[in-house]
């Protein structure tokens, strides 16, 4: 065993100036490296968290639906690979591959690690389908409810179980493996048949991926014979002749299921970019290999895109979903102090001027449709103790 771990003699007993200098940038290589995963780890930890927070706590009245919750559990799906999986991928990039901790903590670190990160790559997949699915029924069928909140958590429930079980065998195989003095974490090194159980996890991406596409192809179909020509040139005129009054829902849930659409998208589609390229050195580096694919530059990237996605999927919410971006903004004022003195001051302004407002948009009513004076002249008195109060107000603050 002592040979084993034996670590060999030097072939050069003293460096150059260029060999300094090398050292010098791969070493700086290795920061910056770990400077960007830690970038991510951040983010990816903030974003998360405020989404599962959110939810939880149902800000707005309108968090808990089906599609939020499979929408919480990629979050926590996120959230696992970077705190679970992310620290080690981050201490390796300065230690170049080489595991810190021996013994048997060690070997349980590297077994529990590979499982969280296999873990979260196969839940986000099927999550992705059946947030699709959910898009699919509600367009499809708008009048039905067919997805419940019930078979929501149970669809959820099962994912994660059947995927803790497909990564089970690595908590069985992975080891730690002494090379060249160096002990390194593995699994694959002790894992007979991993290729045919791969081969499980790339029928998984296929299959998904065609149900999603085909799922997404029809409602776009959908939506484009449900909306007929002559409603495209009106929507600008029904949209200012509804300025003030309440909308038709039908139309109003339309708009909102088209958004949800272009957010599900959005998510499907930096989900796919990110990690094609991870897919795809898997397959160039375990069945064919390609020096092309299999280098330390390309490695590096393709798993750096893999952990960034984490961190994009809050980014998505906040940019097509006005729910969650009122929350973000919620839990953010109550977290941080320094928002609460300047958001408290705003609420005290806010009714007066938006009173005001009100009562200027009524007076342009009335004088282009009924041209009562007596009212004008009441809604004008209304103006004049609205700005004399908000003018009281300014002078107290």
């Amino acid at each position: 065993m002592e040979n084993v771990t034996k670590v060999s003699d030097p072939v050069h007993t003293s460096k150059t100036p260029a060999d300094s200098s090398e050292d010098l940038q791969v070493s700086m290589a290795q920061i910056a490296k770990a400077v960007a995963y830690a970038a991510i780890m951040v983010l990816s930890i903030c974003g998360n968290a405020l989404v599962l927070i959110v939810v939880k706590k149902n800000i707005g009245g309108q968090m808990r639906s089906v599609r939020n919750y499979l929408l919480t559990s990629m979050a926590a799906t996120d959230l696992l690979i970077t705190i679970g999986s992310m620290p080690e991928r981050l201490t390796r990039v300065l230690t170049n591959d080489e595991w810190l901790i021996d013994g048997a903590m060690g070997t349980a670190l590297c077994k529990v690690t590979n499982f969280f990160e296999k873990l979260a790559l196969s839940v986000s997949i099927v999550n992705l389908a059946l947030v699709a699915v959910d898009r699919f029924l509600a367009v499809m069928f708008p009048h039905k409810k067919y997805f419940t909140r019930r078979k929501a958590f149970t669809a959820i429930a099962s994912v994660w179980l059947t995927s803790a079980l497909y990564c089970s065998p690595i908590l069985y195989y992975g080891g730690l493996l002494k090379k060249q003095g160096k002990t390194l974490c593995k699994v694959r090194q002790f894992f007979p048949n991993w290729k045919a159980w791969y081969l499980l996890y790339l029928a998984e991406l296929f299959l998904t991926l065609l149900l999603v596409l085909s799922l997404y192809t029809s409602i776009l179909c959908k939506l484009w014979r449900r909306q007929p020509p002559n409603r495209i040139g009106m929507a600008r005129e029904d949209s200012l002749r509804n300025s003030c009054i309440t909308a038709n829902r039908p139309d109003r849930d339309a708009k909102i299921n088209r958004r949800v659409i272009k957010m599900v998208a959005a998510i499907l589609i930096a989900f796919y970019i990110c990690f094609l390229p991870y897919w795809i050195g898997w397959v160039f580096c375990s069945y064919c290999y390609s020096k092309l694919i299999c280098n330390e530059t390309y490695i590096f990237i393709s798993i750096f895109l893999c952990y960034a996605n984490s961190s994009l999927n809050p980014v998505i919410y906040c940019a097509f979903s006005e729910n969650f971006r009122l929350a973000f903004k919620v839990v953010v004022k109550q977290t941080c102090p320094c928002f609460t003195n300047s958001s408290s001051r705003r609420r005290r302004v806010t009714p007066l001027i938006s009173a005001v407002v009100f009562n200027r948009l009524s007076l342009n009513s009335l004088e282009r449709n009924q041209g009562d004076t007596r009212v004008r002249e009441s809604i004008k008195e209304e103006n004049e103790i609205g700005s004399g109060n908000r003018k009281v107000l300014t002078t107290e603050l």
